[in-house]
Order: structure tokens, then C-alpha cells, then sequence
């Protein structure tokens, strides 16, 4: 996740060491959540030990733990997350306290940096939405948000090309995409037609919500199969394979969730691509001939 004083660092107007000093100084003037909860009476401290316990096996922060096992009703959640704003020093007046940053430059900054920030919160609010990221606590999605990419494609766009490097996977925002494979035909003897021929077989489509090239976490070498674009306007999330592997590294716990996902998945895909081929199967294709693209699938 990028914060204001990241973006200043990026930006080359503070240093590291500038921004962590700022970051000790914020902290040690604000209460915590459990401080806060406690003073307001919303948690006692048999619950905050229940919690604690608890947020050890997850990858969630305190408050959202409470929240989820209904220890703090959302009202209560938010006078506490409101009280915690509202005592926080910003990091940027701190920068500016210690004679970091000047006061003109750091507020302009800080609008530019407000509307990037917008952005990444409606990415994040999207990837909720997906089964994949639906147990992932808001901290790991806002840092997922930061690192993906959105792409429109146009209608009969090709997105994945079979062959072609494996380095990325999608998220099917909206649209609807076809998955397909390049396959020889056989044709029956004396026919005049010579080998060499290939014939795309359908194997599933891809709607909202759904997650497609996934495969390239594991493999990284090339696609074996094409996706095209049927809408007149698709919309996609996008994660480079070497970005997503960094923020597994980085979220050990929400990175359980996302390969029980990835191998639910890849479950379900084989199962559909199985039903489709029996008509292949049937149509134009030997036995032997499905069975080797069931084992290229896999």
C-alpha cells in the first residue's frame, strides 16, 4: 500500500529516514484501537484477549477481527476509527513540525496525492468483490490495489494469444471472454486435404468476477490456450506475475486463502473444459485427441 509519506519519498522531496522519524513521532501520539474501545467501554479486556488470539491466526488487523466476531458493532467500529483520525497527527504536518517539508509543498502534494488515493480505494472496493481476494482483510487489498493494472479491451480483442509468454494474470471486471485452443484435424483417409491444418476447439467462457491465466504464478512459460474478448467493451484487472508473487511474500496469511482459491479454480476449469470436449469428442476428434488437450490444460 502506497502512503503519503511513500509517495513522498517517490517523489524525492523527503527522505526514508525523514519519514520513519515522522512515523514514530504519529504513533507515539495515537491512541490504539483497543486503547480507544476500552475507554468507550465497547471491549473489555477478556475480549480484546479473545480478539488478540484470534487476529493471530488471520491476516486481519484488530479492528476488523472485532468487527467480524461482532465484538463491536459497526457504530461503535466507526466512533472508534473516527476518535483514532481525529487524534492522529498527519504524517505530512509532522514533516513539516520537524522542518522536513515546506508547508505550500506539502499541501500541494498532498492534493495530488488524494486523488490517487481515491482511485486505488475504488480498486480495492472491486477486488472485494472477487472470490479470490473475498477473505483478505482491507490492508492486503489496498496493497493489491497499488500493484494491478486496468484494461479495457476492444469487442474480438484477443488478450491471451496461445503460445504467447505467460507473465500476468486477469480479473473479469465485466464482459464476457471465450477460451480456446488450437488443435490438428484428422482428416479421414484419401481425403485430398493435407495435415497441418488446426481448428480452434471451445473449451469455457469467462464471465464477471471470474479469474483467468492463473497458471502463470506456477508455470511463467507460455500459454496454452487463447482468451478473446466477446463484449463490446470488457474491462479487466491485471497482475504481473513477479508484482503478485513480491505481495504473497509480503501477506503470508491472506496468500493461504489465494492458493486454496488458485486450486479450487483450477478445479472447475478442468471440469468445465472436460464437459465441453465431449462434444468434441464426438464431432470431429479421436479419443486420443481429447485426452491430449485435457493433458495440456493440465
Amino acid at each position: 500500500m502506497m502512503y503519503f509519506g511513500n509517495y513522498l519519498i517517490g517523489k524525492k522531496l523527503v527522505t526514508e529516514e525523514d519519514v520513519l522519524d515522522a512515523l514514530k513521532y504519529q504513533s507515539e501520539k495515537t491512541p490504539s484501537f483497543i486503547e480507544l474501545a476500552c475507554k468507550f467501554s465497547f471491549l473489555d479486556m477478556k475480549q480484546v484477549y479473545e480478539i488478540l488470539t484470534y487476529q493471530a491466526h488471520t491476516d486481519l488487523a484488530f479492528e476488523e477481527v472485532a468487527l467480524r466476531r461482532r465484538a463491536v458493532t459497526e457504530e461503535q467500529f466507526k466512533d472508534v476509527i473516527a476518535e483514532r483520525e481525529r487524534l492522529r497527527p498527519h504524517i505530512g504536518d509532522v514533516l513539516v513540525y520537524f522542518g522536513k517539508i515546506s508547508e505550500d509543498v506539502m499541501l500541494f502534494e498532498l492534493g495530488r496525492y488524494t486523488t490517487l488515493k481515491e482511485s486505488f480505494a475504488e480498486t480495492s472496493g472491486i477486488l472485494a468483490r472477487f472470490s479470490m481476494f473475498e477473505p483478505i482483510g482491507k490492508q492486503a487489498l489496498d496493497s493489491l490495489a497499488y500493484i494491478v493494472e486496468k484494461r479495457t479491451c476492444k469487442p474480438f480483442e484477443m488478450v491471451l494469444c496461445e503460445g504467447g509468454p505467460a507473465e500476468s494474470f486477469y480479473c473479469v471486471v465485466s464482459g464476457t471472454l471465450k477460451v480456446t485452443r488450437k488443435h490438428p484435424v484428422r482428416y479421414a483417409a484419401g481425403d485430398s486435404r493435407t495435415g497441418g491444418d488446426s481448428k480452434d476447439v471451445y473449451l469455457y467462457r469467462l464471465e464477471q468476477n471470474d479469474v483467468f491465466g492463473i497458471s502463470a504464478l506456477f508455470e511463467g512459460e507460455y500459454r496454452n490456450a487463447s482468451v478473446t474478448n466477446e463484449d463490446d467493451e470488457t474491462v479487466l484487472l491485471c497482475f504481473h506475475r513477479d508484482d503478485f508473487m513480491e505481495f504473497l511474500r509480503e501477506h503470508p496469511k491472506a496468500s493461504h486463502h489465494v492458493l486454496l482459491y488458485i486450486i479450487r479454480r483450477m478445479g472447475h476449469m478442468l471440469k468445465m473444459a472436460g464437459q465441453e470436449l465431449i462434444y468434441e469428442r464426438t464431432s470431429f476428434m479421436s479419443g486420443g485427441h481429447t485426452d491430449s488437450i485435457m493433458d495440456d490444460i493440465v
